[in-house]
């Protein structure tokens, strides 16, 4: 069986404002458009979040158009269901704001998405940092 090429995979974690580790994730998809792939992602994201119960959300992305989709006043009637299921949901009692940011300052998440996916399409949640991303997580932190 061939490796999954990284655009059929996705992947996000949350971190406290000191940039600790709180939850990180990654996902096999079935579909390989990368604005679908980066919506899922920020939808997978937002699903978990809100399961931990946090009542403050700042979603970044390194996808312009898919910030621009979901932050977008119009978010109710786009063409993408996906993108109104994630406008219900930023609905919710939370606060969450969506944010651009360059693909460098997504390292992290991007590393999340090469590793070995123990859990097929099935949703793998990683409540500590796997050890291959440790040392871009403590880069992160310092950047802050």
């Amino acid at each position: 069986m061939s490796p999954r090429k990284e655009k059929d995979r996705i992947g996000g974690l949350i971190c406290n404002v000191e940039g600790e580790w709180i939850v990180g994730f990654v996902k096999s998809i079935s579909f390989s458009n990368s604005l679908q792939a980066e919506l899922w992602a920020t939808f997978e994201g937002m699903k978990l979040a809100w399961e931990f119960g946090f009542e403050r959300l700042l979603i970044e992305n390194d996808c312009r158009q898919a910030v621009d989709l979901v932050d977008s006043v119009s978010a109710d009637s786009p063409v993408l269901s996906l993108v109104r299921v994630i406008n219900r949901l930023r609905q919710k009692y939370w606060l969450t704001d969506v944010s651009w940011v360059p693909w460098d300052r997504n390292r992290l998440t991007n590393a999340l998405t090469k590793l070995v996916d123990p859990c097929g399409f099935s949703l793998c949640v990683y409540n500590v940092p796997p050890l291959e991303v440790v040392s871009l997580l403590n880069m992160d932190k310092a950047c802050l």
